[in-house]
């Protein structure tokens, strides 16, 4: 079959070379890479949010615009709030890196609910201080980021813990502040490191949900 192939190949060329320009180079390149050059990855952002906040997002709920709203749809809404704040492009798409009970963030950041979702990416994510952080999902769920998150929407360097309840591979670890309903020091969430560059930046352990942050990402 594959001699077949190129003989159809070298017949087409060898048919098309004769006219007049018909380049047969050309005609071979197309022949063989019908698709042209792969386009670049389309660029997003991602920070981790400079408020803190408890495993309820207690202070996310306080700011205008998402009051009345709970669980991750009060996280979601912060980082849109604070993407805005700080002038990035797209604000109004981030939403925050975090799974619950029936969704994982790798589910969430390519639009889709539910869990099991495949890695599939046409993006690449930068920090805000414009260095490559992932040049595509598989980066971030095997643990393998070319630059930590690291740095607030306004560009300060974030220590805090950030609250995932997501494992290395982007799916729901359980450990989630009960569901986002708990602000106890004696109940538990996944937290993610910032500042590394390992599958740390999401699953670095647990800690309490009395105080933390989230990432934000701009989905693709």
């Amino acid at each position: 079959m594959k001699s077949r192939g190129a003989f159809v190949i070298f017949l087409l060329v060898a048919v098309f070379s004769g006219l007049p320009g018909c380049s047969a180079y050309n005609l071979l390149d197309k022949l063989e890479n019908p698709g042209g050059t792969p386009a670049a990855p389309a660029a997003r952002k991602i920070f981790v949010n400079s408020v803190s906040t408890t495993g309820t997002f207690s202070n996310y709920i306080t700011i205008p615009g998402c009051t009345g709203l709970s669980g991750i749809a009060a996280a979601d809404c912060a980082c849109k709030i604070q993407a805005g704040a700080a002038g990035l492009a797209n604000s109004n798409r981030f939403i925050a890196w975090l799974s619950d009970n029936s969704n994982d963030a790798l589910c969430r950041v390519q639009g889709f609910s539910g869990s099991a979702c495949s890695v599939n990416s046409s993006s690449a994510w930068y920090n805000v201080k414009g260095d490559l952080v992932a040049a595509g999902l598989a980066d971030f769920t095997s643990g393998s980021l070319k630059a930590g998150v690291q740095y607030t929407e306004t560009g300060g360097i974030s220590a805090s813990s950030v609250f995932t309840a997501t494992t290395g591979a982007g799916i729901k670890s359980g450990s989630n502040c009960l569901n986002w309903t708990s602000l106890s020091g004696i109940d538990f969430s996944t937290v993610g490191l910032p500042t590394s560059t390992t599958s740390a930046w999401t699953d670095n352990g647990t800690a309490g949900c009395t105080s933390g942050t989230v990432y934000c990402i701009e989905p693709q």
